[in-house]
């Protein structure tokens, strides 16, 4: 089994969604709100749709090695202990296998909201609403409801971390 592909396109897909969270603090931290370039309103526009996107996309894959590394490795070497989910209704692990399961299988994202005042020197001190890499997810299962948050910048640094790991674990058990 050849893990060294997707591996790496796991962590790109890490890189990216990190790349959109950072990028939507810089926009919140640089450019003031009122008459904003076209450019950053269409950001903003676009913004929940690209981390969904990017979220979804890097939980199917992440899942997907998980669950070809299963047949190599103990649940217990599996488990991938998070921080970065808090069940808030229904049952889950705190684990990297259940964030991919929540977000894959999540009929809504709810993204929060908060300020972030400017960092540049020299200009007029202003305040932007920023969009937190924390979102809410809920759905059903087995007909029960169920609802986390999940911090997708900590799940996309977490994840690309332990692809690493898992990587070279199943290198020395696969020949």
């Amino acid at each position: 089994m050849e893990l060294g592909h997707s591996v790496a396109g796991i962590q790109k897909l890490c890189i990216e969604l990190a790349t959109a969270v950072h990028a939507n603090y810089h926009v919140a931290a640089s450019v003031p709100g009122s008459n904003r370039p076209t450019l950053y309103v269409d950001f903003d526009d676009h913004f929940e749709d690209t981390l969904s996107t990017k979220s979804i996309e890097l939980a199917v894959n992440f899942r997907l090695l998980v669950d070809r590394a299963s047949g190599y490795m103990t649940e217990e070497s599996l488990a991938l202990a998070t921080a970065c989910i808090d069940i808030h209704e229904g049952h889950g692990k705190r684990t990297l296998r259940e964030c991919a399961n929540k977000l894959i299988h999540a009929d809504h994202l709810t993204f929060s909201y908060g300020q972030y005042a400017s960092t540049f020197s020299g200009v007029e001190p202003f305040r932007n609403q920023v969009k937190e890499s924390s979102v809410e997810l809920n759905g059903f299962l087995n007909g029960k409801r169920w609802r986390c948050s999940i911090d997708l910048l900590k799940f996309s640094e977490e994840v690309y971390e332990k692809s690493t790991d898992l990587r070279e674990s199943l290198a020395g058990l696969i020949r």
